[in-house]
């Protein structure tokens, strides 16, 4: 981990704690929040090895524009769990959570920022977390 050395450092730090990306999925509180979210509405079950989908989540993803077929047939594992080294706790990965990524991307949910993995989460997308998965998201300042 990086030595902190302005207080800018600080709030890109935090930034990345907040919500970033983890490779090509969400990560940092965001990524387990909306993985712990998608647990509590019934749409994802979790192993040890691998995240498990429902029969509801088979209608979510659609709504989503998310080809579940399609990312099964893919070389890539499709649901894992990837330890979060800011939370200590698991966060999606593999096609699925690539996939959630690019649609949370793509619906203006979040946005990058510039010069690091982190991402700041939008006014539409403070909404849509809160409206789609019961996640207050509060305010997150740009780094």
């Amino acid at each position: 981990m990086p030595r902190l050395k302005t207080p800018r450092d600080s709030a890109a730090y935090d930034a990345l704690c907040f919500a970033r990306t983890c490779y090509d999925h969400l990560a940092g509180q965001m990524g387990v929040a909306l993985t712990q979210a998608l647990i509590d509405k019934g749409l994802v079950t979790a192993g040890d090895e691998a995240y498990g989908l429902t029969e509801a989540a088979t209608q979510w993803l659609v709504t989503w524009n998310i080809e579940e077929e399609a990312l099964r047939q893919g070389r890539r594992l499709f649901a894992r769990p990837c330890v979060d080294w800011s939370e200590r706790r698991d966060h999606m990965a593999g096609a699925l959570g690539s996939a959630i990524t690019k649609q949370l991307f793509e619906r203006g949910w979040i946005i990058p920022l510039p010069g690091h993995r982190a991402v700041h989460v939008t006014d539409v997308g403070r909404r849509g977390f809160r409206d789609e998965f019961g996640i207050d998201v509060g305010l997150n300042v740009l780094a």
